[in-house]
């Protein structure tokens, strides 16, 4: 345990400098931005239009665009960020020759990776509330008068980031893999479209996705507690397929 943490602390010091960080907070903050003057340009029509009220729009509204289109896009680029670091430069090379086992490297970029996402959940959570808020100030009458759904806001975050477990697993193996930034890229924005077109044409199959295990628990955990079926399921899987992928990592030569 010593030794992850360690090696977790010095990912998060590579990543310091980097585009990521700036990422990990802008991704979610574009976000609430964009249903935040979608709301205030509505004013009081929104009240009216939505009988479940400004509160429960907003945050369904905020959390779902995220989970739906933002979040797939995010794990990608913060994977491809994070393993450019290492194939830019031949930093796993180096890395291996540390005494330190080889899997003990993988679960710690990785974990890099999860906790970038995790303070984008936690962005997003703030960024709802605080755009709440505003909106109670700006839009007299638009729903936002009543007291802020705090614990549906931390049940929400919590359930769409354990949700997104297997695909965050299944990111950070495919930029990990290959020293190439592009193919995450491209994987994740794959992943995006194949989402968004399954979730209207196709919602018997969309189930098999691990990127819908996130929309599915937001869409679930709106209009009541979150239930934990799918956040256990993507934490579950993603710490499965995390563990197989370390170890076969481990066994391969680097580029």
């Amino acid at each position: 345990m010593n030794a992850f943490l360690g090696a977790l602390r010095a990912e998060l010091w590579k990543l310091r400098r980097t585009s990521a960080i700036a990422l990990a907070f802008l991704a979610p903050y574009c976000v609430v931005l964009l249903l935040f003057v979608f709301a205030w340009s509505e004013g009081p029509d929104l009240a009216g239009r939505e009988a479940t009220g400004g509160w429960r729009w907003l945050v369904g509204a905020v959390f779902s665009a995220w989970c739906l289109v933002f979040l797939p896009l995010t794990l990608a680029l913060l994977s491809a960020r994070a393993a450019a670091v290492e194939h830019r430069a031949g930093g796993f090379q180096r890395l291996f020759t540390l005494p330190l086992p080889r899997p003990v490297l993988y679960l710690a970029k990785q974990g890099a990776v999860a906790v970038l996402v995790a303070a984008s959940h936690g962005v997003l959570a703030l960024g709802t509330l605080l755009a709440g808020y505003l909106l109670r100030w700006l839009v007299p009458g638009g729903g936002f008068d009543g007291p802020a759904p705090l614990s549906a806001v931390a049940g929400l975050t919590l359930g769409a980031y354990l949700a997104g477990g297997f695909a965050l697993g299944l990111q950070t193996w495919v930029a990990l893999v290959r020293a190439d930034f592009a193919l995450p890229v491209a994987f994740g924005f794959l992943a995006t479209v194949a989402l968004v077109l399954t979730s209207s044409m196709l919602p018997d199959l969309v189930v098999y996705l691990p990127w819908y295990y996130p929309v599915a628990a937001v869409q679930d955990g709106v209009a009541a507690p979150v239930p934990w079926t799918w956040p256990l399921l993507g934490a579950g899987t993603g710490a499965l397929f995390t563990l197989v992928a370390a170890g076969a990592f481990a066994r391969r030569d680097v580029d």
